[in-house]
């Protein structure tokens, strides 16, 4: 079930958009957004590399963009938008080359939410832990994984 409405889907697309200029030129689109789960949906042509696959930099970008797709959802869900979302770490594997079009789906623990919005009331630091997957738009083969970790810092 999406929390995000199309409008409001629209809206996260053009936050991450504007905040990360680049993304723009990638082509991306937000397919959906839920409690747990942000879908983009890149195409190739504007992300392949020499060998015509997609270029490593823009599998690592898509994925740092769905995962923030999906921070902000919450942060809006939970009035939080004033905290600067910031990434502090991430590591991807480039598991098979991504020849077509594909899809970036960011996953959040439900529990590492919670615990985020606990550590911010008691004023305590915490980082947030997303992984992404990368597969064909038309098969669930996992291309790449990418696991992040993610703040909430004062504005």
């Amino acid at each position: 079930m999406n929390v995000a409405s199309s409008n409001s889907i629209r809206y996260l697309e053009e936050k991450i958009l504007q905040s990360i200029p680049i993304l723009e030129a990638m082509g991306i689109q937000l397919q959906s957004v839920t409690q747990d789960q942000a879908i983009l949906s890149v195409p190739l042509k504007p992300n392949h590399n020499h060998k015509n696959t997609a270029f490593g930099g823009s599998l690592y970008a898509a994925c740092t963009a769905a995962s923030y797709a999906l921070i902000y959802s919450l942060q809006i869900q939970d009035q939080l938008t004033h905290r600067d979302l910031v990434i502090t770490r991430g590591e991807i594997q480039y598991l098979k080359p991504v020849s077509s079009d594909f899809l970036v789906t960011a996953s959040i623990a439900p529990q590492e939410w919670e615990q985020m919005t606990l550590s911010l009331r008691q004023r305590k630091p915490q980082r947030i832990k997303i992984e992404c997957e990368v597969t064909h738009k038309l098969g669930s083969l996992r291309l790449c994984f990418f696991k992040g970790e993610f703040a909430l810092l004062p504005a």
